[in-house]
């Protein structure tokens, strides 16, 4: 099994997304570089980030956890009682509330920009494949600000 960090809009239909993906030159969908990195800890890249004031890229990272707490207990109260349907009700909103907000493209512009100079100056070939992974993601985070979008980085495991 392999983990893809990927991009996912609010707004945009993940159709539309595929339609601005281009396959990389690797030949490889974009995001198994970062999803790798992620298995192992995205510390090294706050290495990088934090010195110079910028965000996390882990802090734009979905947490499924939550999503999926309210997933279900939304699930429950399509079939629980009418006695319980309120402490349900409860309970999901808080599931809901829990979840990884949506974060504006222009936030993490310039932590993509960051990674991307400083990965394009390594010699490695895996580092190759990581700024391609972020090149990716600033072009399609450039497109989802002229959207006036929202995103997250989601994990896909595949």
């Amino acid at each position: 099994m392999s983990t893809r960090a990927v991009i996912q809009l609010k707004k945009t239909s993940n159709r539309k997304i595929e339609d601005q993906v281009d396959v990389l030159p690797n030949g490889m969908e974009y995001g198994y570089a970062l999803g790798e990195w992620c298995e192992e800890g995205w510390e090294a890249f706050d290495e990088i980030t934090e010195p110079l004031g910028l965000h996390s890229l882990e802090s734009f990272l979905y947490e499924p956890d939550a999503a999926d707490a309210a997933d279900i207990l939304g699930t429950v109260m399509k079939d629980a009682p009418p006695q319980i349907k309120p402490l349900v009700r409860a309970r999901y909103k808080q599931a809901q509330r829990r979840q990884t907000p949506w974060h504006k493209p222009e936030d993490a512009l310039p932590t993509l920009q960051a990674l991307m100079n400083y990965y394009r100056l390594q010699e490695e070939e895996d580092f190759e494949n990581i700024e391609m992974d972020l090149s990716m993601y600033y072009s399609l985070l450039t497109w989802s600000a002229q959207l006036g979008d929202q995103f997250r980085i989601r994990l896909k495991y595949e």
